[in-house]
């Protein structure tokens, strides 16, 4: 909102947060009205005519966007308008390029969703729904004036960024209300300073997949700590130099204490091979596909 307020717009609606769930509550308009209203009453973005004028990088940011857009309508009027690129399908065609790129950049976790692929909170509680009276309005003759297209065309799918992750956490909470344990094991190797970075890596990768964790200690036998834990599944973590002295030992102990999938907080480097034959069945790091990821991991868990 206050983005579309600095760029000039005539009309914005901040819409409630629980809004692809349906009717929001009383908290959630709340909560959409009063963004608007500090803004324009508070932050008074309306008063200033161009908020953002003088600042280079916005700008330019700004003329390489309208000339990108310009070549762009250029391009649609080539091939004979608005109509004509619907009807052959190339608009849908470019707008599918740039889906794709944004559902990878999203899979990846290049481009965050917070509170999704990035903070995740497992065991959230949703929202309490409030049934909200919308009266009914009958259609007027001027709803369908401007209907009169008779060509038919493909249609553009619905797409939200976040249903991708959403997905894997219902399938997740599904399981764990049949009685499934979606937990890992993490094997913390050596002092907190040393693994600290890539436990907070794991637990916020599994997380987006509605899959909890239990940490044993860093200086603890971790092949014991894991059996008595009962999980079926562990995740190694530690620093490089501590997986050159430990990762295919500790890989062999959890498998030797009856772990069915063992996994390793990293890219393995020159180490595949090596980690492979001791252990561990996947690899998890940085840059990764996490939807791909997390479904192996569900699957490894017996989440259907």
């Amino acid at each position: 909102c206050f983005a579309a307020g600095m760029a000039g717009v005539d009309s914005v609606t901040v819409l409630p947060f629980t809004d692809a769930l349906g009717h929001p509550n009383a908290l959630a308009r709340r909560l959409s009205r009063n963004t608007q209203i500090i803004l324009q009453e508070e932050s008074n973005i309306g008063r200033v005519t161009d908020p953002a004028g003088g600042a280079w990088s916005v700008e330019a940011e700004t003329e390489d966007f309208a000339k990108a857009g310009w070549a762009f309508f250029q391009e649609i009027e080539k091939q004979g308008g608005v109509l004509a690129v619907l009807g052959s399908g190339w608009l849908q065609a470019e707008i599918a390029k740039v889906r794709k790129a944004r559902a990878g950049n999203i899979a990846r976790r290049k481009d965050s969703i917070i509170g999704v692929s990035e903070f995740p909170l497992v065991g959230e509680t949703m929202p309490n729904l409030e049934t909200v009276a919308i009266p009914a309005r009958a259609p007027s003759p001027a709803d369908f004036a401007e209907r009169s297209i008779a060509q038919k065309f493909e249609p553009l799918p619905k797409w939200r960024v976040a249903e991708s992750f959403e997905k894997l956490r219902d399938k997740a909470d599904a399981a764990a209300a049949k009685g499934k344990k979606t937990t890992i094991f993490i094997a913390a190797l050596g002092p907190i300073a040393d693994h600290s970075a890539r436990v907070m890596f794991t637990q916020n990768l599994l997380a987006a997949g509605g899959v909890t964790n239990a940490e044993a200690p860093g200086e603890a036998d971790q092949a014991a700590a894991f059996k008595a834990s009962g999980l079926a599944a562990a995740c190694i973590c530690g620093s490089d130099a501590a997986y050159a002295d430990q990762a295919a030992a500790t890989a062999k102990a959890l498998k030797a204490a009856g772990a069915s999938w063992v996994i390793l907080a990293g890219k393995p480097g020159d180490q595949e091979a090596a980690l492979k034959e001791a252990g561990v069945d996947q690899f998890i790091f940085a840059g990764l596909d996490a939807i791909a990821a997390l479904e192996t991991v569900q699957a490894a868990l017996g989440v259907e």
